[in-house]
């Protein structure tokens, strides 16, 4: 029998939320989706388990929910945290 687990945060003894994993820089291109289903060319920048830099000529608002397809990753998606003049992370 197979069991899945879902990934947890490590414990943050820290009250600013610092972030216990480094991003990797990477240089990926794929495709997302906006909450009004239009779809844009991205590549991916910066990646960690739990986020993604996101460099692209559209440029979602703070709170808006993103579904991304990366080349050689696959399927991730999440709401945006952070929206800066040409990219955005989720």
């Amino acid at each position: 029998m197979l069991t899945a687990t879902t990934a947890q945060h490590p414990s943050d003894t820290s009250d600013h939320g610092e972030q216990k994993f480094h991003r990797v820089t990477i240089s990926v291109q794929g495709r997302f989706m906006r909450a009004d289903h239009s779809e844009h060319d991205c590549i991916v920048d910066a990646m960690s388990p739990f986020d993604a830099v996101i460099n692209s000529g559209s440029r979602p608002e703070a709170g808006e929910r993103i579904v991304a397809y990366v080349d050689y990753i696959g399927r991730i998606e999440g709401k945006v945290v952070e929206s800066g003049l040409r990219s955005f992370t989720i």
